[in-house]
């Protein structure tokens, strides 16, 4: 019945789509976005974390954030839906969940994230971070303090 393939906006307004998750990432306080199987946005990106809207743009020839969905730049797509999940540079995970309306069909994919995973880091690794960023230490914790932290636990929530 379904031997085609078939993405998202065949099966869901997307207005009403994008309701839904906005939402939902109000209420959960994280970033989300839906996008294509071959990683286009289907979706505008939901709570879009400061910290990656305005810090990271403005370092130079940052190369850091190169496969961040949040600049829509999915460079090795396939390999980020295997791991099901992404780290960046500066310490934060993505986790990228499939939508599978019928069987094992994936017709596009809810990534969560930026997100603190187990915990804050300590000042000392945050300056860490920092530096290979090329910021200060004051304007990453002021703007990772928007980003919420999650365990395990709660993603494994969230994901079912």
């Amino acid at each position: 019945m379904f031997e085609r393939n078939f993405d998202l906006s065949g099966l869901v307004n997307l207005e009403e789509w994008q309701k839904i998750q906005d939402s939902i990432s109000d209420a959960i306080g994280v970033t989300l976005i839906t996008v294509s199987t071959d990683g286009k946005f289907i979706s505008n990106i939901s709570h879009p974390p400061r910290f990656c809207t305005e810090t990271i743009p403005k370092i130079s020839n940052n190369e850091t954030c190169e496969h961040c969905f949040l600049r829509g730049d999915f460079k090795n797509f396939l390999e980020f839906q295997e791991k099901k999940h992404s780290k960046c540079p500066s310490g934060l995970h993505t986790i990228y969940v499939p939508i599978k309306p019928v069987s094992d069909k994936i017709a596009a994919y809810v990534i969560i994230g930026p997100l603190i995973l187990e915990e804050r880091k300590t000042d000392a690794a945050y300056l860490n971070y920092a530096k290979n960023l090329g910021i200060s230490l004051d304007d990453m914790i002021d703007t990772l303090i928007e980003i919420n932290v999650f365990t395990h636990t709660k993603i494994y929530s969230i994901k079912k």
